[in-house]
């Protein structure tokens, strides 16, 4: 098959523009390359999961329906859609959190790869007007606006290796109101401990800590972060350390925090990525692997200490991140993969 793809993307009006910008913003960007020509089909009510998109994909008189599912649980999928396509891609992918289902249904599920909301301004105006055909209200239609005008570009976060990085570590994240769920208890026990022995470890090497909240004000006032917490704000910060900390998200997601770490060429350490993405990320070359927060600051101090390794995952984090993570690549990936024979 040669030309571009003819891209459907449908939306409704329970779509989620933020948690799906980066799709839309792949799509578009794939527009302007002519590697596809994309349209925006507006479905009146609700008739999707707010994380999942449907494309109608189609070149050289093949077709295929696409479902792309951007939840966090690994168990979770939008039965109609998953029915109705030939491919469904979810981000977290793990197949064992899917053995409940036909194998007819779990054999059209594939990894998709990283999220991070992000979105230069060539997508917003078509998904306004599209939500706005879909039925939502204005007040909503404004929160989407604003919504999608505060994210930063994926530009924003995009540093290459060759750049000088500072001899710190960065760990800015956030915990969440448990609501009885000991997972979600777990997590944020996690990040907390995390915090205390990178301060106590590293001193003014250290950045970051946790996002103030309510519920963080309340029960970890020692661990917040004094620095600027918008989404454009933290862009520019993690351009500036050598070293970033990965935690697994809710669900043991892979959290957004990889993506953009790839796209600023950090050396990472991190927890070790438990859901399947459609090219595994290779500890010791993308990562160092840590399970306490004792071998994570161990895992800091070897990258600090020894700048080649340093400088050599910042390189192969670069080349991932062109590879698989920038919008377009992470999307014509996934298009063209569908086409594959199964």
């Amino acid at each position: 098959m040669t030309g571009a793809f003819e891209v459907v993307a449908r939306l409704d009006h329970a779509t989620s523009l933020q948690e799906t910008s980066k799709l839309f913003e792949g799509l578009y960007r794939l527009d302007r390359q002519r590697r596809v020509r994309v349209r925006i089909r507006s479905e009146l009510g609700q008739k999707s999961y707010p994380r999942v998109v449907r494309l109608s994909v189609s070149r050289g008189g093949s077709s295929r329906e696409i479902a792309i599912d951007l939840a966090d649980q690994r168990s979770l999928v939008h039965m109609p859609d998953l029915e109705a396509v030939d491919v469904y891609y979810k981000r977290s992918f793990s197949p064992e959190n899917l053995a409940h289902l036909q194998h007819e249904l779990s054999s059209k599920i594939r990894p998709f790869g990283l999220n991070n909301p992000t979105s230069s301004l060539a997508p917003v105006w078509p998904l306004l007007s599209a939500r706005r055909a879909s039925g939502v209200s204005l007040r909503q239609l404004a929160t989407d606006a604003r919504q999608l005008l505060a994210l930063p570009s994926p530009s924003a976060f995009e540093c290459e290796p060759g750049v000088a990085a500072q001899p710190t570590v960065l760990f800015q994240t956030r915990v969440w109101e448990p609501a009885g769920d000991p997972l979600t208890t777990a997590i944020n026990e996690e990040r907390v401990m995390l915090v205390a022995e990178l301060r106590k470890a590293f001193g003014a090497r250290f950045v970051g800590g946790i996002i103030p909240s309510d519920y963080a004000r309340k029960h970890f006032p020692e661990a917040l972060t004094t620095l600027e917490c918008s989404m454009r704000a933290y862009a520019r910060l993690l351009r500036g350390p050598l070293v970033a900390i990965y935690c697994r998200g809710l669900h043991d997601s892979v959290g957004f925090k990889m993506a953009e770490y790839l796209a600023a060429s950090r050396a990472i350490v991190g927890n070790r990525p438990t859901a399947v993405l459609p090219r595994p990320l290779e500890e010791g070359t993308h990562y160092l692997g840590f399970g306490t927060p004792e071998e994570c600051v161990a895992q800091c101090t070897r990258l600090l200490e020894d700048a080649e390794l340093a400088q050599t995952m910042r390189r192969s984090n670069w080349d991932y991140y062109l590879d698989q993570v920038e919008p377009s690549a992470l999307l014509i990936n996934r298009i063209e993969e569908a086409f594959e024979p199964g």
